[in-house]
């Protein structure tokens, strides 16, 4: 089932966490701008919030928060109002 393989590959990218809850960077696909860890600890947090639904284990839950907790942070949003994407000058 899909709801397996989310669970499974959620168990195999916990390691790379970083210590303030975001998860790395990556890039923008077509335009290959670097982007700042805000977009993959987005996508993460979904993914989590969706595990802890499946199986009501209180890691999920933990990772969901810790998550949170980043992007809730002056650093995620240092302008203090929107989350900061990309680290590329236009």
């Amino acid at each position: 089932m899909l709801s397996d393989v989310i669970i499974a590959v959620s168990d195999r990218i916990c390691h790379l966490q970083n210590p303030d809850g975001s998860f790395p960077a990556g890039h923008n696909g077509p335009y290959h701008d670097p982007e700042t860890p805000v977009r993959t600890s987005g996508h993460w947090l979904m993914i989590f919030a969706k595990c802890y639904e499946l199986t009501g284990n209180a890691i999920y839950r933990d990772k969901v928060c810790e998550i949170a907790g980043y992007l809730s942070s002056k650093k995620a949003r240092p302008h203090g109002f929107s989350f900061h994407h990309r680290t590329k000058k236009r």
